[in-house]
């Protein structure tokens, strides 16, 4: 386990960069440490922060200032001020989650057809040649902010914005294993009758901000 001096190291090293280099460090430093001692910085951030401090519940709170582009009564969406591309969007929900993977069904479902349309829209408005839909959940899988969102990337030819990794060698034994254990497990998914009367209904309705963005 990490001592109290070496947390508050860690995070005064991380103060002394940009941002755009805090993010490589940040992923340097968590691939070396243990499970529960990437438990313990995020539990001493949130201690030294505060939940109520989340920059995105401060957003959804009108503390801060955003390009803001869409907004209803569950999620609202803005202009990443440091976007990969011109047009890059953030999907929020209004309420606090840490990861994507604790939002109930009827949000992530509402989320994601609200992400979809935004992604048709860019398309048009910058004249992508083609769209990323990014959710990251913890830090080790590049989540650099406490609050669950998805990015919404409009893509051009040559942008140099790099999404790809290095191909692992898995055996046909444990692919098999695998996909025993991963299918029994989805066999036990049950989708909310929220979820399916969201499908249901943008089959017919095209969706529409029901709040004006001056």
């Amino acid at each position: 386990m990490l001592s109290e001096e070496q947390i508050k190291e860690i995070f005064e090293t991380l103060g002394r960069l940009p941002p755009e280099e805090q993010k490589i460090k940040a992923q340097e430093i968590l691939s070396k440490l243990k499970p529960e001692e990437i438990k313990q910085l995020q539990s001493f951030q949130q201690k030294a922060n505060g939940e109520q401090q989340c920059p995105f519940c401060l957003m959804t709170e009108g503390k801060i200032e955003t390009k803001k582009i869409y907004d209803d009564d569950r999620c609202f969406a803005i202009l990443d001020i440091k976007p990969a591309n011109k047009g890059h969007i953030l999907l929020i929900p209004k309420k606090h989650f840490a990861v994507l993977t604790k939002v109930d069904d009827s949000l992530i479902g509402h989320l994601f057809i609200v992400a979809n349309h935004l992604s048709e829209i860019i398309y048009e408005v910058v004249d992508a040649q083609g769209t990323n839909l990014i959710a990251a959940n913890g830090p080790l899988a590049g989540q650099g902010v406490p609050h669950a969102l998805i990015n919404i990337i409009p893509r051009f030819e040559k942008d140099q914005v790099q999404i790809s990794w290095m191909h692992k060698e898995v055996s046909e034994e444990e692919m098999s294993e695998l996909q025993k254990k991963i299918s029994e497990k989805a066999s036990q998914i049950k989708l909310t009758k929220q979820v399916e009367i969201i499908e249901e209904e943008n089959k017919t309705s095209e969706l529409q901000p029901r709040t004006k963005i001056p």
